[in-house]
């Protein structure tokens, strides 16, 4: 069997809930190559076998960057940001891929902060983004979020018609 088809029932299986024939498949694979190993992280992850995930992660010789994007995910979706933010520090090149994978897992898993409100704030200042700045003034009233001097200043600065 092709490594192709062998990844797509891998994702097969995954989607329909039966690890067991995705696992006895991949068992079965004699040269198990990188796209294969991803497939089987990726479908391992989905279903929260992380003690499996790591394992095949640390035994593949071969890692592409969707190796370590794909394991970024997995822990994301687990609500694992802290190992994700490790396996993203040890990640030896990242990419577009690699920084929205930690960033949604961290506004999935993670309640924004004062700072991070402000950051955002100042984004959408300089984007000219005044819609958006004021949805987020909305999330911060409706979230009861302790406003500061700098949030503050931020709102000044996203509201301010004088932006180029």
């Amino acid at each position: 069997m092709s490594g192709t088809i062998c990844c797509w029932n891998l994702q097969h299986y995954e989607k329909v809930g039966d690890l067991s024939s995705a696992k006895k498949l991949f068992a079965d694979i004699p040269e198990r190559d990188v796209v294969a190993c991803n497939a089987m992280i990726s479908a391992l992850g989905m279903h929260g076998y992380v003690k499996e995930v790591r394992e095949l992660f640390d035994q593949m010789r071969e890692k592409t960057s969707s190796s370590w994007n794909t394991m970024i995910s997995c822990y994301c979706k687990l609500g694992d940001v802290e190992s994700a933010r490790m396996i993203f520090d040890s990640n030896p090149v990242k990419n577009v891929i690699s920084w929205n994978a930690m960033i949604d897992g961290y506004s999935e898993n993670a309640k924004p902060t004062i700072e991070t409100t402000v950051s955002l704030l100042s984004a959408c200042a300089h984007l000219g983004a005044l819609d958006m700045g004021y949805w987020i003034h909305g999330y911060i009233r409706r979230q009861k979020l302790k406003a500061d001097v700098y949030l503050g200043n931020a709102f000044v600065d996203n509201a301010s018609p004088d932006r180029e």
